[in-house]
């Protein structure tokens, strides 16, 4: 593992593309601050994201978002496991860029199905979801996603090989 600038990496990708696992195991590859944008807003908050989401509505917790995160990307030498809705408003991602590298962890929706399988009620984006509603979601995500600076596919990789490209990814990165 090389990498030794103090540029921030932010890991996006839908739902269970493994934002908040490879994170932390990168993190401490790297000798970087963890930090999961969703955590840092419950912190904040007091509540989950699904009480912030029953209580004040998508919306609000966009807008919160957006300010942890412009707050978060000031900071140096931290992976930051964004919010798997983080970028689909553009101002997000304009405040990261310059401050790191986006990854985009991606992986096939059926993949992704699968791992989500018992997480609905946590996740309020996927409450009383079909599956074909998850698939317009994941498709209409998959753009904002598009504009990562590296993207590497979670399918079938162990989280040190996804680390490994991940390192080799930003290491070729004209940033660093």
């Amino acid at each position: 593992m090389e990498e030794k600038s103090g540029k921030n990496i932010f890991l996006t990708g839908f739902m269970g593309s493994g934002k908040t696992t490879v994170g932390r195991y990168l993190a401490k590859k790297l000798a970087k601050t963890y930090v999961d944008l969703d955590q840092t807003i419950q912190e904040r908050y007091g509540m989950s994201i699904a009480e912030i989401f029953l209580k004040y509505g998508e919306e609000f917790f966009r807008e919160k978002e957006a300010e942890i995160l412009k707050l978060l990307s000031a900071k140096k030498n931290q992976v930051v496991a964004l919010g798997g809705g983080s970028l689909i408003r553009f101002e997000n991602l304009k405040a990261i860029k310059d401050k790191g590298t986006v990854v985009y962890l991606r992986a096939e929706l059926s993949t992704l199905l699968k791992r989500l399988a018992f997480e609905k009620e946590s996740r309020p984006l996927l409450k009383n979801k079909t599956e074909k509603e998850m698939e317009e979601l994941f498709n209409k995500r998959h753009l904002a996603y598009k504009d990562a600076d590296i993207s590497v596919n979670t399918d079938e990789l162990s989280v040190a090989e996804v680390t490994e490209l991940i390192v080799e990814g930003i290491n070729k990165c004209q940033k660093y």
